[in-house]
């Protein structure tokens, strides 16, 4: 089918941030009734240019709109489906420019966070975006209520046509006044979030860098936390929970009688929160204890200059396969990476955003100076490849428990040569990396849970019980609190913010992405064999299929976390026995 909807494809967000509030309407890629192989499009062929060339065009999503609106009227009049799909080709490059522009004005407040313009532009294009996301749905509700909807599902495939249908009924028309006040408002938090300082001495200090200054006394880092944590919770609680209610008003204009239903139907997922909570309570039993015996072991400290981390990551990507070294030379011609730090960048954070109308992927990551940089590089590299490989192919939306595989995944399947070309022992690095995937499963887990207990509060609720609930559900988890019993650290999770929910994608990836780990220690070469089957997968299936293709078994399979608890106590042994 034509490419029109499919060009709103939004950011495939990281471990340290979701950029995208919610799957937007994605298009109808001709799927077919049987997913395929994919190939990537030639990087030739692409209209790819160096970042300093691209160009933020204007913020014109209110014309787009109202093309939308215009074809949704026109729809009656197609006299084929031909005719209807020609008519959706012809705006194919206003949304694509439309799409690209938001992303780069986004990336820009990230690349200079002291940008007032650029704040002011992004947030017009952020709030127009869902104006043009509600005018694109009010054109697929009016094709689906055609003469034409058959033909139109058919030709789209059983698993294309479900999602369209879920999108309709997830984005009512009557939800956009509060899907628009929501945007407002996590512009606000992340704008607040990204200038918030913390004074000492009568010196403005950035928490992450309190955390690591070694001219600061303990008292002074204790005192400052305080300050930051404290002194911050009641403005960002307040913001939360009127995002909170306003999630609430936009499911109730969808039919919606709870709001994490809606969100997880919006995502396009196949499981609910009654799926994600028993999986939660899954990993309370199985893997909390595991979690709490390790989480303080297993760091490997190592010094990495960027210039080294850069090169290691790229060796280590070319040389476990052709279209991996591929994809990093094309990037890396094309200025689509951000590694550096600098003053005005936006430190702590990692995502991989999509710019269609070049047919490209773009990287930010911020390094600090570890090795755990260089993991985060590679994590990142895997969320490209993904997008890369799907250029030219006609995937209706991004996934976010594939996408978070194929990210968690490559880190896992290459840790070896890595580690071996950074001068760290794999086997450190192996045992490392498995303590970070426990902490993984279990506090995304508990931020899952953290989400849904948030939701189900009275509309009364006030700041204090968010942080009385944050510090319940850790200790349920098994984290302690330097705060006790009420814990103001949450408002951090730019998650709950930002892509509401989101967090359970990063629990069912990863054990995923340890399956594929654990491959790869039994036989070299068998877990990057099924990464690599993975990436050529046809995206428009279920994910327990999709994972199937590559022998890899589902999360909600009943004694899969179980499963995976065996295999990390017997792997993390050493550990154990050093904590007893």
């Amino acid at each position: 089918m034509g490419s029109f909807l499919n060009l709103k494809r939004r950011l495939c967000a990281t471990a340290e941030l979701a950029l995208a509030a919610s799957v937007l309407l994605s298009g109808c890629g001709q799927a077919g009734a049987r997913p395929g192989r994919i190939e990537p499009a030639d990087a030739a062929t692409r209209r790819t240019v160096p970042f300093s060339r691209m160009e933020i065009g204007p913020a014109d999503g209110d014309a787009l709109a109202e093309e939308l609106r215009a074809l949704a009227e026109r729809v009656d009049d197609a006299e084929s489906l031909d005719q209807l799909l020609e008519w959706e080709e012809a705006l194919n490059d206003h949304s694509e420019q439309f799409y690209t522009s938001s992303s780069l004005a986004q990336l820009a407040t990230y690349l200079n966070t002291s940008d007032e313009q650029a704040r002011e532009r992004n947030e017009v294009f952020s709030s127009q975006s869902e104006e043009v996301s509600s005018a694109a749905v009010e054109y697929l509700r009016a094709v689906l209520e055609s003469d034409l909807a058959d033909e139109y599902l058919k030709d789209a495939g059983p698993y294309v046509a479900e999602v369209m249908q879920t999108q309709v009924k997830t984005n009512d028309p009557a939800a956009l006044e509060y899907l628009q006040k929501r945007t407002e408002l996590d512009n606000e938090y992340n704008d607040k979030l990204s200038n918030l300082r913390v004074t000492i001495n009568g010196e403005e200090w950035r928490m992450q860098d309190v955390l690591v200054s070694e001219e600061l006394t303990p008292e002074q880092v204790v005192q400052a936390l305080a300050d930051y944590y404290l002194g911050n919770y009641r403005e960002f609680g307040e913001l939360y929970l009127e995002m909170i209610a306003l999630d609430k008003k936009a499911a109730a204009a969808c039919g919606y009688d709870n709001a994490a239903e809606w969100r997880y139907d919006q995502f396009g997922r196949d499981y609910s929160p009654d799926d994600a909570l028993e999986l939660c309570e899954e990993i309370k039993r199985e893997l909390v204890d595991l979690n709490a015996a390790v989480m303080y072991d297993g760091t490997v400290e190592l010094e990495v200059e960027l210039e080294d981390g850069e090169a290691a990551v790229a060796g280590v990507v070319s040389g476990a396969d052709p279209l991996l070294g591929e994809c990093w030379e094309f990037m890396q011609k094309n200025e689509l990476f951000s590694f550096a730090p600098s003053a005005e960048k936006m430190s702590g954070i990692g995502f991989t955003t999509t710019l269609s109308a070049y047919d490209a992927p773009f990287v930010y990551t911020y390094w600090s100076g570890g090795l755990s940089d260089a993991y985060t590089m590679l994590h990142e590299f895997g969320h490209a490849c993904d997008e890369y490989a799907q250029f030219g192919n006609e995937a209706y939306q991004q996934d976010l428990d594939k996408c978070e595989t194929f990210s968690q995944g490559l880190e896992q399947v290459l840790s070896a040569p890595l580690a071996e070309a950074l001068g760290a022992d794999p086997a450190e690095v192996r045992r490392s990396q498995l303590v970070d995937l426990t902490s993984v499963l279990v506090y995304q887990a508990a931020l899952e849970e953290f989400q849904l207990r948030a939701y189900e509060l009275e509309a009364d609720a006030t700041p204090e019980d968010l942080c009385f609930l944050y510090a319940d559900v850790l200790s349920d988890y098994g984290y302690p609190s330097i705060f006790g019993q009420a814990d103001p650290t949450w408002f951090e999770v730019t998650h709950l913010f930002d892509a509401p929910f989101y967090t359970i994608s990063y629990v069912t990836s990863a054990t995923a992405a340890l399956e594929l780990g654990r491959m790869e220690q039994e036989q070299e070469g068998a877990g990057l064999a099924a990464w690599l089957q993975l990436l050529h997968t046809d995206r428009n299936q279920s994910f327990e299929d999709f994972l199937e293709s590559a022998g890899i078994a589902s999360p909600f399979e009943q004694g899969r976390i179980a499963a995976c608890a065996d295999f990390l106590a017997g792997e993390l042994e050493d550990q154990l026995d050093a904590a007893a």
